[in-house]
């Protein structure tokens, strides 16, 4: 084009508006879709479009995104959550990340203001008791879906109670223990004006500081087992004469949950969950952090508290997103597993998309309930992938061999600045690329050596807005040129004049 222009001049050919149809495409990619995440089809180069963010059981999908290292998950997945965000879609996140609490999207949460909420397990709280706002609802929908949220609430109990017991008569008498509990809980007046206080207060004033958290609740608890509330119950509710076994079954159940609801009120996951929410439960996207967690018990339990998050937006919203970056990491434990096969098999009914990210299927698809994950992720984002792992998408996804072998081939472009991705979509394969924003590229840049010197850009320019944006020149440049950040991001930092 230049050389058309200069200096040569007038070698480029004028046509008339009427003749530029002729040069349009006839033909263009299968799109199922006409908004949402755009790409471009490799043939063809006409968009294609992925809606997850509208209502509709035609719109309504689990994605996978599979790649190796720096292909351009993190960047991708970004995409989505920047499309979310800008319908007022909700987001709840579970991340894996450093030993310092840092990860992909600390910055990005951190750039959306008080739109983004990251709770670090090792420094913030998230208060499980925090209750869904549903006032925007019919009254008859509010009854409906508190009662929803309740019995969730209940079944989290249950796990921090009695965990994986195979003991049905014991987990049975401790359900319905905490269901009658959380009943009474809920119904008390004392508690729906702390709840009412709190809420009108908002984050971190003095109310919000007395919101009922589960400490709140075992105190509670004990205070209906003094009260006779329990020996009471098989009375007013015409139960048989009780046999000493079930009595011992009785008593179990209470000091069970007594004993277990004061370890996770003194456990350090469990500080983390039982007092008032330090971060915005109701920001537009909230990461939750699960740092330095080895437990299958307490992976559990942060799993079933980011799920209430999620559910407690799903119940405020039509539509929301429910996230899991480097998914093979928490896939070990089988708390999450099962939590991600639930909300998968349940979220058309709810409104939940769930969006996963993994280097390649192999430890989703042999975990617990990996199959019934596999069945119900109707579109899949394939990158850049290692020959090693080819086999792995042919046997498991059923992917032709010819095609799988291109994704091994792929490679981020240095001057378009886009990555490549075989795109499967409800069973229609396509080619595409993934141009993407500079600005969002710097957002989310996740190696140790850019994220070193983003924090040096935050700290050079008080306005974050013209840090991040001068940033993310710095890494385009780089990546353009092939030059290391390190020697170009100077060009772009405020120069000191000389005294």
């Amino acid at each position: 084009e230049g050389l058309l222009a200069s200096p040569f001049i007038g070698r480029r050919q004028l046509y008339l508006s009427s003749e530029v149809p002729g040069f349009l495409p006839i033909v263009k990619t299968h799109s199922r879709d006409t908004e949402g995440l755009e790409l471009i089809g490799e043939d063809g180069g006409t968009p294609i479009f992925i809606d997850l963010f509208n209502p509709g059981n035609d719109k309504h999908r689990h994605v996978g995104v599979f790649g190796t290292t720096r292909s351009g998950k993190s960047v991708l997945v970004g995409g989505i959550l920047t499309q979310g965000l800008a319908r007022n879609i909700p987001i709840v996140a579970i991340d894996y990340p450093k030993p310092d609490g840092s990860s992909t999207y600390t910055t990005y949460t951190w750039f959306m203001g008080h739109r983004g909420a990251y709770f670090d397990v090792g420094k913030e709280s998230v208060n499980m008791f925090d209750r869904p706002n549903l006032k925007a609802l019919p009254p008859d929908k509010q009854q409906e879906r508190f009662e929803d949220y309740k019995d969730f609430l209940c079944s989290c109990l249950q796990v921090m109670v009695v965990g994986e017991s195979h003991d049905i008569l014991l987990n049975q008498t401790v359900r319905t223990f905490l269901y009658q509990t959380l009943n009474r809980f809920f119904g008390d007046r004392e508690i729906i004006s702390r709840y009412e206080a709190a809420e009108a207060g908002g984050l971190k004033s003095l109310a919000w500081q007395q919101m009922p958290t589960l400490k709140d609740f075992l105190q509670y608890f004990r205070s209906l087992i003094q009260q006779g509330f329990f020996d009471s119950f098989n009375a007013s509710n015409n139960v048989l004469p009780l046999s000493g076994q079930s009595q011992s079954i009785l008593t179990r159940a209470l000091e069970q949950i007594a004993l277990r609801l004061q370890y996770w009120t003194e456990s350090r996951v469990g500080r983390a969950i039982s007092f008032p929410s330090s971060v915005a439960t109701n920001a537009g996207i909230i990461v939750l952090a699960l740092r330095q967690i080895s437990e299958n018990e307490d992976a559990a339990i942060l799993s079933l508290v980011a799920y209430a998050a999620a559910l407690r937006r799903a119940m405020e919203f039509p539509i929301s997103i429910f996230f899991i970056d480097e998914s093979p990491i928490l896939f070990k434990f089988p708390s999450i597993v099962r939590l991600v096969a639930s909300i998968i098999s349940n979220g058309a009914k709810s409104g939940v998309r769930v969006v996963l990210s993994a280097q390649d299927p192999n430890s989703i698809f042999n975990s617990e309930a990996g199959q019934q994950i596999f069945q119900n992720i109707n579109t899949k984002f394939i990158g850049k992938i290692q020959q090693t792992a080819i086999s792995s998408f042919v046997e498991i996804l059923r992917y032709p061999l010819e095609l799988i072998e291109r994704c091994a081939n792929f490679y981020p472009k240095r001057y378009g600045i886009y990555t490549q991705w075989l795109l499967d979509d409800n069973g229609t394969m396509t080619f595409c690329r993934r141009y993407t924003p500079i600005v969002e590229l710097g957002l989310v840049a996740n190696n140790s050596d850019e994220q070193e010197i983003r924090a040096q850009f935050l700290s050079a320019y008080p306005d974050k807005y013209e840090a991040t944006s001068q940033f993310s020149r710095a890494l385009a440049e780089s990546i353009q040129s092939g030059k290391k950040l390190s020697i170009v991001a100077p060009n772009y930092l405020p120069q000191v004049e000389a005294a």
